[in-house]
């Protein structure tokens, strides 16, 4: 592995730690050993498992209001109308009648016309509400004995 790295990368752009179960995770220093390193594992068919870069990540909103019978790709071409562009749209479900709830998940590209989706206020002919992901709570407390942890 050490001589696989040396051949595909400049000395002094990675360094390595050991993990559980034999897995080994690699760190670049630069953007472009990065991409140097991922497409030479992908053409090596190397299986290896890589995180987002945050320049590369989705934008993710929640629209509300808007009703479950109107199709993500009618959602899609509106916001594309509007000037932006989005990757995916999808229509939330309750978590456990599974019935269509009017909200859906918006992953749009990452653009600096991003903030401006958060006026929109009409979108398909309806009032809607958009807004920003909700940070789930880290901490889990139980709900009878009131200890923390899992």
């Amino acid at each position: 592995m050490v001589k696989y790295l040396a051949e595909n990368l400049e000395e002094e752009q990675c360094y390595c730690k050991a993990l559980l179960n034999e897995t080994v995770k690699i760190n670049v220093n630069t953007f472009e050993s990065y991409r140097k390193l991922t497409t030479r594992l992908q053409n090596d068919k190397i299986v290896h498992h890589t995180n987002q870069i945050r320049e590369e990540r989705a934008y993710r909103m929640v629209l509300r209001n808007l009703h479950h019978s109107i199709p993500p790709n009618e959602i899609q071409a509106e916001f594309e109308s509007l000037g932006h562009k989005v990757r995916n749209v999808l229509n939330i479900r309750h978590r456990v009648t599974k019935e269509p709830l009017p909200l859906y998940f918006v992953d749009s590209e990452p653009q600096d016309n991003n903030k401006n989706i958060y006026d929109l206020q009409l979108l398909c002919n309806m009032e809607i509400v958009v807004e920003a992901l909700r940070k789930k709570n880290p901490i889990v407390q139980c709900t009878r004995c009131q200890s923390y942890g899992r």
